[in-house]
């Protein structure tokens, strides 16, 4: 028995599922098994360098009910050593409430974590994550699924993510490639959006490739 499987078994919970996979493919390979299996109506995810806080999951429900939403989504506190920074940040707050949240992805990137996600299983089992993908797995899948739900936000940090040295978000060819890959796709986009969209991947290429 795998020390995993130990743990859970301590736990004495029934409600709990340990999921051994033969092979390791990738956080999104295991996030799409696990969103397979799951028999909840909602899901959410949480990776070993997070910690939810607890009111978590109970605020998000409550704010998913309160909207009639399908997605939520909350703050979450990024900590590198002693450096802390909050996303989405006060100016992304501004741009939510205004109800720009699709545009202001398209046009400057992400602030929605997967951490931060709770949402109906009904509609992210249709999209699923992308395992082709190395980098903006989560971006990704927001791009293809937010314009066909209904979107609500906790204006609440209801997260800790730890960002260790040795980070996926730390690579650099990594992210190159996503964004040359993502620059190729096909998406339901709008002249301007797919203008603004094309224009922050690139922005992307041009840093990396500066630095």
């Amino acid at each position: 028995m795998s020390l995993s499987n130990m743990i859970i078994k301590k736990i004495n919970d029934m409600r709990i599922k340990y999921i051994k996979l033969l092979k390791h493919k990738g956080a999104c390979y295991s996030r799409n098994v696990g969103i397979k299996k799951a028999k909840g109506r909602y899901i959410s995810f949480l990776d070993s360098d997070d910690v939810f806080l607890p009111k978590k999951l109970k605020t998000q429900i409550n704010n998913l009910i309160k909207h009639n939403s399908d997605f939520d989504f909350c703050k979450v506190n990024r900590i590198e050593g002693k450096l802390k920074k909050i996303f989405p940040n006060e100016i992304q707050v501004n741009i939510i409430k205004k109800g720009n949240i699709y545009d202001e992805l398209l046009t400057n990137g992400n602030f929605i974590s997967t951490q931060t996600i709770l949402v109906k299983k009904t509609y992210i089992e249709k999209y699923l994550f992308d395992e082709e993908i190395p980098r903006l797995q989560d971006y990704e899948l927001l791009i293809r699924m937010l314009p066909s739900i209904k979107v609500s936000f906790t204006n609440e940090i209801l997260v800790n993510s730890f960002l260790q040295n040795d980070s996926i978000t730390k690579n650099r060819s990594k992210i190159i490639n996503t964004a040359k890959l993502l620059l190729k796709k096909k998406y339901s986009l709008n002249t301007e959006q797919k203008k603004n969209f094309s224009r922050y991947l690139n922005r992307i290429l041009t840093i990396e490739k500066i630095i």
